[in-house]
């Protein structure tokens, strides 16, 4: 299943208000220990009392025969977690252009890292978005100067077979860089 930001947010909301009861904070705090450690199941007790039936409910047939979902977009780091607990398969976090035939960057299905946000740091409430996916060549551009400890900030550009500029009817001066903020 491809999704975008406010789709994930709406699966996960619409599974996690199903879910009610004293069991839902021992289950969340369960799912949640097992994703810290790396583990992501659908299988678990907690998914077989709490998050299955909650899952069915919520998603009808579908919840049966999900098997992955991936998200295109930019993704807060609060809603991937929260969306892998409640749905309990993997999600794949792409960021893709309109000038590419596919995604920029893919995360791995099974990389379910995530990082502690911090105060004051715009960065840190975005999630990854993997390394560079096939056949793609892409570097960091306009790198501004390192200060003080804060993260180097600069333009993508990349020049690879899948972007589909090359194609067009304009010319284009090599090398051909596109920027991405």
């Amino acid at each position: 299943m491809t999704s975008t930001r406010q789709h994930l947010n709406s699966l996960t909301k619409a599974i996690l208000a199903v879910i009610g009861g004293p069991l839902k904070p021992l289950a969340w705090r369960h799912k949640s220990a097992a994703l810290a450690a790396g583990s992501l199941t659908n299988d678990t007790l907690s998914d077989t009392i709490v998050f299955g039936p909650a899952r069915r409910a919520a998603l009808g047939q579908m919840a049966t025969t999900l098997r992955a979902v991936v998200v295109a977009g930019d993704v807060d780091a609060a809603t991937l977690p929260a969306a892998r607990i409640a749905l309990s398969v993997p999600v794949v976090h792409a960021y893709a252009h309109p000038v590419a035939a596919g995604a920029v960057f893919g995360s791995h299905p099974l990389d379910v890292q995530s990082f502690p946000l911090a105060d004051g740091d715009a960065f840190s409430s975005l999630t990854h978005v993997g390394p560079p996916t096939s056949n793609m060549e892409v570097k960091l551009v306009n790198i501004g100067e390192e200060d003080g400890g804060k993260p180097l900030v600069g333009n993508v550009s990349s020049s690879a077979k899948p972007i589909t500029l090359r194609s067009m009817s304009f010319p284009v001066a090599p090398p051909w860089t596109d920027h991405w903020h």
